[in-house]
């Protein structure tokens, strides 16, 4: 132990820091996906897969569905999730309608929406700025739900839609009451044509009986370090619940 409180104070003195994997937000995560018994995982805004790839590096071993409307980007992600028989992937946006749109494609393509970009956005990132457009299908969660869950699955539903989160949430007005925890891209300034402010979208998600247990950092102004958008991780009032009477420490641990 001595030796590794040297080496860790000799690697603060050239900036590094050594930290139990996983900590902070991404630890905050893991315990409640653990808590909440997940066992369904809807990976909502894919991109090639690495909100799923992590959370197998956390120790999550459910099932997992991930949906990805950009055709080059998802063949990135098929190829990723046939290496996992619990992984599959689905060539599909989520939004309030059944039916095709056109979506906006970014040069890094992670950036890509169904919505319109405010300077903002491209400002402080300008690999976000669109460089096409590509004709999409898209689905509700209503329509779809049940072709990946059960009606005991514990299910965590994780929404990156670059703005157009509140749409897909629209389209799940069905199911929403089966979802366990929601986690959710969230802007602090409008980046995005027509989003919901995280002010409106706190209220909408407190009135579906979802409560917020967990932020987690995310894109800041490299210029500023302005935080612009950060993921809420928001659990069913039923699993606040459980959560009480269950580990009242734990709920604390999570609120602090």
């Amino acid at each position: 132990m001595r030796i590794y409180t040297i080496i860790r104070e000799q690697l603060k003195k050239l900036g590094i820091q050594i930290n139990r994997y996983p900590s902070g937000d991404l630890a905050r995560r893991k315990q409640l996906v653990e808590k909440s018994r997940i066992n369904v995982l809807l990976d909502i805004g894919a991109n090639e897969g690495g909100y799923a790839e992590l959370m197998r590096r956390i120790g999550y071993q459910g099932k997992i569905v991930s949906f990805e409307p950009l055709g080059t980007v998802f063949s990135i992600l098929t190829a990723k999730s046939k290496s996992d028989p619990h992984w599959q992937a689905k060539p599909w946006a989520l939004g309030d309608k059944d039916g095709t749109d056109l979506i906006n494609v970014s040069a890094n393509t992670a950036s890509s929406s169904l919505l319109g970009i405010l300077e903002k956005h491209s400002s402080n990132a300008p690999q976000a700025k669109f460089v096409a457009q590509e004709s999409i299908e898209v689905r509700k969660l209503d329509s779809v739900f049940d072709q990946f869950c059960q009606e005991d699955d514990r299910v965590m539903v994780k929404i990156d839609t670059q703005g157009y989160e509140k749409r897909v949430l629209a389209g799940a007005a069905q199911v929403i009451s089966r979802i366990s925890i929601l986690q959710l891209e969230m802007s602090v300034v409008g980046l995005y044509q027509g989003e919901t402010a995280f002010r409106d979208m706190l209220d909408y998600l407190y009135e579906s009986d979802f409560t917020l247990v967990s932020i987690e950092n995310g894109f800041a102004s490299p210029h500023t370090g302005e935080l612009l958008q950060f993921d809420g991780i928001f659990a069913h009032n039923s699993v606040v619940e459980e959560f009480a009477n269950s580990s009242p420490v734990f709920v604390e641990s999570i609120a602090n």
